[in-house]
């Protein structure tokens, strides 16, 4: 790397309605805050901007909206952002207004199918878009958003998978049976479909005597501006079933404590019922050596391959039988546990970031940066 590529700026800015905090939070806020240390690593000077209440020692500076109406709060908050910046390469994670701003020096990330402004289309706007760079976690995320945006070339468009450190993240060998656990992590909304493991875990209790549930995380633990539809109504039904079900709320952990939690869990649930843009805590589970029961929606499927069972979203019946089936099986779930470390380990992180590198480069030559 030269004195000159160590000293391009380079700015991150979240999205709006997310929060970065230190401790715990949601999966696509801890990618982000990879993302600024893998670039300050690799000698860029890193700004990270993020909205009022964000509380992480990486934020740099936080951004205010006035405006309510989402066009509007999505011109102020962006235009601050690219105006402050002009001589970085930008990278928006969720808001894709940036790239209409600022186009020549904008990598646009996508944790969601976030879509375009509903003038992308118009020939000036279309334009602009079409010079910037879209950048997704999964090829199942960025086809469904390439099916909406058909103007958009693939060559605009690149799919850069998450990864988790190996050091880290490492397989153990399985707890003793006596009880046989399945875990569930992440934020307590319908989305994420604890709901649908609820509704199923009576059924898995009855067939498999010593099973018990752990969860981690709560309804709080996505830091958003606004609190999380259903999240609060998901929360009384755990208190509720706690009381004649065996189910142990973990609750909240650092994300330091995770790996310790999959390895004191047999079987991992992860039932969603939206379409993941990738699953990171499948991941996280698989590179402990967990067997994965997941949702065959999303990523889900493109991240677990043959290192778990998949099973329709919304389906309790089936979520059952498969964690029925897992449980009663020592030899399935140790095999499957195997392949999970295997396949975890393709998704390195020295990859990631070096692909990450190379891409902000290659925007900063295109849109011929200097640095300062």
């Amino acid at each position: 790397m030269t004195d000159k590529e160590r000293v391009l700026d380079v700015a991150l800015l979240a999205p709006r309605g997310s929060l970065l905090v230190d401790g715990p939070q949601g999966g696509s806020s801890y990618v982000l805050e990879e993302d600024a240390r893998i670039l300050r690593e690799a000698g860029f000077r890193v700004t990270v901007w993020a909205p009022p209440g964000s509380t992480s020692a990486l934020v740099t500076r936080t951004q205010g909206i006035r405006f309510r109406k989402p066009l509007l709060s999505s011109l102020e908050y962006c235009g601050h952002f690219v105006k402050a910046n002009h001589g970085a390469v930008l990278l928006a994670y969720n808001e894709p207004t940036v790239a209409v701003l600022a186009p020549e020096r904008t990598i646009v990330r996508f944790d969601w199918p976030t879509p375009l402004p509903r003038y992308a289309p118009w020939p000036v706007a279309r334009r602009r878009f079409l010079r910037a760079r879209y950048l997704f976690p999964s090829q199942a995320l960025r086809d469904l958003w390439l099916a909406r945006h058909t103007f958009i070339p693939l060559d605009r468009t690149v799919v850069l998978a998450n990864a988790i450190d190996s050091k880290v993240w490492g397989p153990a060998p399985p707890p003793p049976e006596q009880p046989l656990r399945v875990g569930f992590a992440g934020q307590w909304v319908p989305e994420k479909g604890l709901q649908v493991l609820l509704s199923a875990w009576p059924e898995v209790e009855r067939e498999v005597g010593s099973a018990e549930l752990l969860l981690a995380g709560g309804p709080a633990l996505w830091q958003r501006t606004n609190p999380a539809p259903g999240a609060r109504e998901l929360a009384e039904r755990v208190t509720h079933m706690r009381s004649f079900h065996r189910i142990v709320v973990v609750g909240v952990m650092p994300r330091q404590g995770m790996p310790a939690f999959w390895r004191q869990v047999h079987v991992a649930a992860v039932p969603s019922v939206c379409a993941e843009s990738f699953g990171l805590v499948a991941l996280e589970a698989m590179a402990c050596g967990r067997p994965i029961v997941a949702s065959a929606v999303g990523a889900l499927p493109e991240v677990v391959g043959d290192a778990g069972i998949l099973v329709p979203p919304e389906d309790p019946v089936a979520l059952a039988e498969a964690l029925i089936g897992l449980l009663s099986d020592t030899r399935k779930r140790e095999d499957l546990g195997t392949k999970a470390a295997a396949r975890a380990r393709m998704f390195s992180l020295e990859e990631r970031a070096k692909r990450l590198v190379e891409l902000v480069r290659e925007v900063a030559r295109g849109a011929n940066l200097r640095p300062c």
